[in-house]
């Protein structure tokens, strides 16, 4: 049976065709590349060389004594066995496409022992000097122009130290605080509640546009940029937290005293809509980098 390989997240689909959605990522058929074995690849390249070896039948013909006695010779030589020598040389390796971890043996492991991912999200090493044509052939143009690309030194900050989970978890953590302070300070009256979730919200759109800025940076270079709804999703939760941020504090900066005033409910409803996006775009970036984590 044939396997496809998802070449945005890594998920491995075994049947005759690429699925017409990737279940982790969401992509579409075209996203997926066969996976080509390299004991059947390097197979496929020695068939036609003993089919061509392979003479005719030919017409049957007399026996002479000498091509009989030949024969008999030939018939009690013990046969010549190097194959489990070299069985034993060639252990495969299996790279988990999450954390990178590398496996030995004939099959990938049933879970990652550093991250937990699945089997599914393993792929077969395959040595330079090994690489067939048919695999080359297969290896998408984006990947390609990819390897060729050199990225920028920024970028390369970006991707190796992940900057933008680190970007992300801050702003998540500070924005249900301020929602709390600032439903203290509306039930209660109580102004320096207030003033500290209007600073949290300050805080928050300070560090928006590091946020965004590298979230656009590993969709495109480790998701290919590709456009599915849990990208979709992802990026409107982020637009949804910048213009309710937005709202919140040019509302408070044209009303100080906003908490107390008749549309401190309203206020506070919009405060709300703002934590609602930010868990969006972390609830669907959870998806994607633990989607198949086995809880």
């Amino acid at each position: 049976m044939k396997k496809w390989e998802c070449t945005v997240c890594g998920y491995i689909h075994a049947g005759e065709t690429p699925p017409d959605e990737c279940p982790v990522c969401g992509v579409g058929p075209e996203y997926f590349k066969e996976v080509v074995d390299s004991a059947e690849a390097s197979q496929a390249d020695s068939q036609p060389e003993e089919q061509s070896d392979t003479p005719t039948e030919p017409q049957p013909e007399a026996q002479t004594e000498s091509t009989a006695e030949a024969r008999l010779e030939a018939v009690p030589e013990p046969p010549v066995e190097p194959a489990p020598a070299a069985a034993a040389s060639e252990v495969k390796k299996w790279e988990c496409t999450v954390c990178g971890y590398i496996h030995e043996g004939e099959t990938p492991p049933d879970e990652c022992p550093v991250c937990g991912v699945g089997p599914e999200f393993f792929k077969e090493v395959v040595e330079k000097e090994e690489k067939t044509l048919t695999q080359a052939v297969l290896e998408p143009d984006s990947v390609a122009a990819e390897k060729q690309s050199k990225p920028s030194f920024f970028r390369k900050m970006v991707m190796k130290h992940h900057l933008h989970p680190i970007a992300v978890h801050t702003p998540n953590g500070v924005l249900p605080l301020a929602l709390i302070f600032l439903a203290i300070a509306t039930m209660f009256g109580l102004a320096s509640f207030e003033q500290a979730a209007f600073y949290s919200l300050v805080f928050v759109l300070i560090n928006m546009p590091f946020v965004i800025v590298t979230g656009i940076i590993v969709w495109q270079d480790r998701y290919k940029g590709a456009k599915t709804k849990v990208f979709g999703l992802k990026i409107g939760g982020a637009i949804i937290v910048v213009a309710t941020l937005l709202a919140l504090l040019i509302w408070r900066l044209v009303e100080p005293g906003v908490a107390a005033s008749p549309g401190r409910w309203t206020y506070l409803l919009i405060c709300l809509v703002c934590v609602a996006g930010a868990g969006i775009s972390g609830h669907f970036g959870g998806k994607l980098v633990f989607g198949s984590r086995k809880h």
